[in-house]
């Protein structure tokens, strides 16, 4: 009984690594070893886009050995996705992509890549779920997946796969050497907006910042205040936030109605779907709170 249950399972394992074999690639980027890629769209690669060195640099490999001609579309830090689109006809298969919500904790999952010029394979379980979160980067997740399973670095930028054969995202290193999933849907969005402007856009505010604690006398009557805030140091002539009326001396509390406890958290909260939106904004001035408006831009090209 148990080994007729082992020989259906290792049929499905092996069943699945066959059917993958067309839709992965392995890129190489740099001085780091190859990783792995995903065919996400027609013609259209995604790749770890913390594995990229250089943006001249780039090499991709089918699992047969052939040589294939790719550009760089674009990259996100914030998500860990560069984009590549494939020249000519590579005869390469998009995966299909599946829901991340539906996965389930002890849920038994596949990350299949390229490793050594072949087809590689890291079984695991899916081990924690969690709310959508903020990247290091400032990239909106959907969803928090924590996986169980050894991610030696060819399979990183993998597809992670159900045992229906769909792709809910790609494996990626995460805190503390777990491993984590970027949720399809997260992908997608990065996707559209590289074909689109091969880029992703950051809000831009024009004020240099500081974290300041606030004495007890600001927070009387706030017992939700938080300990610290932010403190606008400069603001840049011209800017959104001068538009606004923000002032150097202010205090920022809450920015889009989210606490502010130190300058990272506005970088985090000006994202592409930050720009070109009025955005509120919650200070003191003077220990008084007042209430601003600031229309987000889109932070210059470097």
């Amino acid at each position: 009984m148990t080994g007729d249950l082992l020989d259906t399972l290792s049929h499905q394992m092996t069943g699945l690594a066959g059917h993958m074999a067309a839709s992965v690639v392995a890129v190489h980027g740099g001085s780091g070893p190859p990783s792995s890629a995903v065919v996400w769209r027609p013609d259209l690669v995604v790749a770890a886009e913390d594995r990229l060195d250089a943006d001249d640099r780039i090499t991709v490999r089918a699992p047969d050995g052939r040589s294939l001609t790719a550009t760089l579309v674009g990259r996100d830090p914030g998500t860990n996705v560069a984009l590549l689109r494939l020249a000519g006809d590579a005869g390469l298969v998009p995966v299909v992509a599946g829901d991340a919500g539906t996965l389930r904790v002890g849920q038994a999952v596949l990350a299949i890549g390229v490793r050594d010029g072949g087809a590689a394979v890291a079984a695991g379980i899916v081990h924690s779920l969690g709310a959508g979160w903020k990247s290091r980067h400032g990239g909106a997740i959907d969803r928090l997946v924590r996986l169980d399973l050894r991610l030696p670095p060819a399979l990183e930028g993998a597809p992670l796969v159900t045992g229906d054969g769909r792709v809910p995202g790609v494996v990626t290193s995460g805190p503390r050497r777990s491993v984590i999933l970027i949720p399809a849907s997260t992908i997608d969005r990065s996707v559209d907006q590289l074909v689109a402007h091969g880029r992703i856009r950051r809000g831009f505010l024009g004020v240099a910042m500081q974290p300041v604690r606030l004495p007890e006398a600001m927070r009387a009557g706030r017992p939700d205040a938080a300990a610290t805030a932010v403190l606008l140091v400069d603001v840049q002539a011209g800017s959104p936030a001068d538009a606004g009326g923000l002032l150097p001396g202010d205090i920022v509390t809450a920015f889009d109605g989210t606490p502010l406890t130190d300058p990272r958290d506005v970088f985090v909260l000006l994202g592409s779907d930050s720009v070109g939106r009025a955005i509120p904004i919650s200070l003191l001035r003077g220990g008084a709170p007042v209430e601003a408006t600031v229309t987000v831009v889109e932070r210059a090209r470097r």
